[in-house]
């Protein structure tokens, strides 16, 4: 399986290489710690709380001598960029990531081998989860009046007997617990609402043609260009409510959106 570094600045080291080859890193270990009251047996439990995560790694750097100071130096240059800017750079392992840095290095050549050097680093995991992004996109929704033309009367009545423009569409996903998301909504269209399995997703604002609303629960934010329509979000139910798991029931309005959940687990699937 390819182990892969995306550093903040967008440069892309291969772990598991040629060049750059990973020798020792156990990424299948994680924890929670309880936490609660001492009782007269035992304790009553709480909580529990997530622990961060540390990946000890031994990178071994192949090649001739200017090369291999080429490799080392690009990164240790974007791993302290990431610590000084406190922009995370992601770890990949499969279809898996997790946002990290990497706290500390240690380079040393391997006396046996004169074309290899050693690099002892650490990569901490703040949030302790490892992701998999999981996307679908839903288009514009049908027309009623051109579905059901014969609910279209030739003469105005009090009622409109044909609905409003609507979607509707079914997603099973592969997330075992709630996940956080990434929601894109493409206007033209006022006061977007999406409602998943009987919850609405609103925003009071109009997005026009071209533009884009995003709502993203991790980040909090809610946003159509530089426009922040954080204020505009519905306050009764958030907008920020996690995705159920497993099956969906969707249903929208005249218009087209995407749906990223971001499914956690404390240890990356091979």
């Amino acid at each position: 399986m390819n182990i892969t570094y995306i550093a903040s600045s967008g440069n892309v080291y291969n772990l598991s290489g040629r060049r750059v080859l990973t020798r020792d890193a156990n990424l299948f270990k994680w924890g929670y710690e309880p936490r609660g009251n001492t009782q007269m047996f035992g304790e009553r439990i709480s909580y529990f709380h997530k622990d961060s995560l540390n990946y000890p790694f031994v990178l071994i750097v192949r090649g001739g001598r200017t090369h291999r100071k080429a490799i080392l130096t690009a990164l240790h240059d974007d791993f302290e960029r990431d610590i000084r800017t406190l922009t995370p750079g992601t770890l990949h392992f499969g279809e898996w990531y997790c946002e990290c840095f990497v706290t500390e290095s240690e380079t040393n050549p391997i006396e046996e081998m004169e074309h290899w050097t050693e690099d002892k680093i650490n990569i901490y995991v703040p949030s302790g989860f490892w992701i998999k992004n999981e996307s679908k996109e839903f288009g514009k929704a049908v027309d009623s009046s051109t579905q059901y033309p014969y609910l279209d009367f030739e003469y105005d009545f009090m009622y409109d007997y044909s609905a409003a423009s609507y979607g509707t569409a079914s997603w099973i996903t592969d997330a075992p617990f709630d996940s956080e998301f990434r929601m894109e909504i493409y206007g033209q269209v006022v006061n977007p609402r999406v409602v998943i399995n009987g919850y609405p997703y609103i925003v009071y604002a109009t997005i026009g043609e071209g533009e884009t609303l995003v709502i993203d629960s991790k980040e909090k934010m809610v946003m159509c260009g530089n426009r922040n329509l954080f204020d505009n979000r519905n306050k009764v139910q958030s907008v920020f409510q996690k995705i159920p798991s497993g099956a969906l029931s969707l249903s929208w309005g005249n218009f087209a959106f995407k749906l990223t959940l971001y499914e956690e687990r404390s240890e990356p699937k091979w």
